[in-house]
């Protein structure tokens, strides 16, 4: 008698131990079904955490200027060995404004901060008109930056904070959840990563640590040709005032994140941008991965 009721204490624990341990486990989602995205965008290593069944209906990618540039982010190379994805970029010359908007649903519910990751071809002015797949080697660029002659940077200048990209960034609900949708706040890199609030009402604000995603002047990134850029984004919580007195909620696999990169006039350098430039990253609960065809709306 005491073995079998020592066996189910066992098996109890046992149960109880599966049930306590979930799960949590990385996540790459992109506009569209993630695991299409073409290998030339995603390592092996993080094509692990793509997911199949996650084309949501509400995904998009637009942009002010129509996608028909090629991938200048291909070296010759590249090209030669026919490993350059045929993806349609969207070009935003030197001299020119524009924007690029991604909304990505979330496979699974986030149970960290997220990434924003962001990944455009940069080069300078009218480079891939001269010299097509070895433009990426002779005139890689970064937004905000000063030209010179002959493919160069102006010695010794800094960076033309007019100039750069600014990024607002909006969580809107999906088809697991109802909430007034709200801007998101980043975690300034490196920095403190302290959440700071207004004495008076509580609310989130600014400060030498956070920055509320709202597309303004202290919203601007620079951005390397081809390089990841990664903004690190608070976990919103329910109950939560932003800066702008926005509630936050807890967000739920299927809730959408709207990414709009503003580039201003001042902009000096030329930006191709795609539907996989942009790309949210973090840590998800393995049990709410919600497959795409039970994410509708009637």
């Amino acid at each position: 008698m005491k073995t079998v009721i020592g066996l189910v204490c066992l098996l109890a624990g046992t149960v109880f131990f599966m049930l306590a341990f979930a799960g949590e486990e990385p996540y790459k989602a992109v506009v569209d079904e993630d695991v299409d995205v073409p290998s030339f965008y995603v390592s092996d290593k993080l094509a692990q955490f793509l997911h199949p069944g996650t084309a949501f209906s509400n995904e998009v990618f637009d942009s002010q200027h129509i996608p028909i540039s090629p991938e200048v982010c291909c070296t010759e190379a590249t090209v030669s060995a026919g490993l350059c994805p045929s993806v349609p970029n969207s070009l935003t010359g030197a001299g020119n404004s524009g924007w690029y908007e991604w909304r990505i649903q979330l496979p699974k519910e986030p149970v960290g901060e997220m990434n924003l990751e962001l990944e455009c071809g940069v080069l300078k002015p009218g480079a891939f008109a001269i010299w097509e797949d070895r433009s990426i080697e002779l005139c890689a660029a970064e937004t905000g930056e000063i030209i010179g002659p002959n493919c160069t940077r102006r010695p010794r200048t800094c960076l033309k904070a007019s100039a750069l990209p600014a990024i607002e960034a909006v969580a809107y609900p999906g088809c697991q959840n109802a909430f007034t949708p709200f801007h998101l706040t980043a975690y300034r890199n490196p920095g403190t990563y302290a959440v700071t609030r207004d004495a008076a009402n509580h609310n989130i604000r600014n400060s030498v640590s956070l920055q509320v995603l709202d597309g303004g002047p202290g919203a601007r990134i620079a951005l390397k040709g081809c390089m990841d850029k990664t903004v690190l984004v608070k976990l919103p919580m329910d109950g939560e005032l932003n800066v702008w007195g926005e509630y936050e909620t807890d967000l739920r696999a299927g809730d959408i994140i709207e990414v709009r990169m503003v580039v201003p006039t001042a902009n000096t350098v030329d930006i191709y941008c795609s539907r996989y430039s942009a790309r949210i990253g973090g840590i998800g609960d393995t049990q709410t991965l919600l497959p795409d065809y039970l994410c509708e709306w009637e």
